[in-house]
């Protein structure tokens, strides 16, 4: 429940909402994870966790979509954020009231340990300006831990080998400011303020569309 509670009162302080992208990698430079980088065809792992021991977005989505539904009958989903530390899955789920898209509610489902916590706090949607597509991740070809293996191949490993106290971050969204509109997971590996990389991945295809490295 620590998790949530910081994720809960860092927004409370700032009175607006904050990517929840930008606060799990927060998390991840205070715990300073160590990712070890070698090839998982080898059965070595390129971090402490095993993912096939958790539960992807596409396992946890049915539990979050409980929570905001019972929020708002027509709630529908505008993003999903997830984060790899070394012993935990943060997950964030965010919402839209179709009815009135200006407010909004995030579920946080945190699987540490192999035990999950769900919580969610109701918020105001600032970003229904950008008009984002509705997601449904039953629909998908591919899911979080697909895009991830996917952006591991595609640099990701190279990176951590090059940054091996990075944090890991999943995206599901559509409102990129360079390909507005279009659904795309985004894996991204921060080591701030040293490097970073971000790639983008169609969520049907597994085409990575584009990568970029600071």
């Amino acid at each position: 429940m620590k998790h949530i509670e910081k994720w809960i009162a860092y927004e409370n302080s700032k009175g607006s909402r904050v990517w929840l992208g930008i606060l799990i990698l927060l998390t991840f430079v205070s715990i300073t994870t160590t990712c070890v980088t070698n090839s998982k065809d080898n059965n070595d792992q390129i971090y402490p966790l095993d993912i096939d021991d958790y539960q992807s977005v596409g396992d946890l989505y049915p539990l979050a979509l409980e929570e905001a539904l019972a929020w708002c009958p027509d709630a529908s989903l505008e993003w999903v954020s997830t984060g790899i530390s070394q012993t935990t899955i943060f997950n964030g789920f965010s919402f839209q009231n179709e009815s009135d898209p200006s407010s909004g509610l995030n579920v946080y489902i945190v699987e540490e340990d192999h035990e999950i916590e769900i919580d969610n706090e109701e918020i105001d949607n600032l970003w229904h300006k950008n008009n984002p597509i509705s997601i449904v991740p039953d629909e998908l070809t591919m899911d979080s831990f697909d895009a991830l293996e996917i952006a591991l191949a595609a640099g990701g490993r190279e990176f951590l080998r090059d940054h091996p106290f990075s944090g890991m971050n999943i995206q599901l969204r559509s409102d990129y400011n360079w390909n507005p509109g279009i659904v795309l997971w985004r894996v991204y590996f921060s080591d701030h303020p040293f490097g970073r990389l971000d790639i983008f991945i169609h969520p049907d295809t597994g085409e990575v569309l584009r990568v970029d490295e600071i």
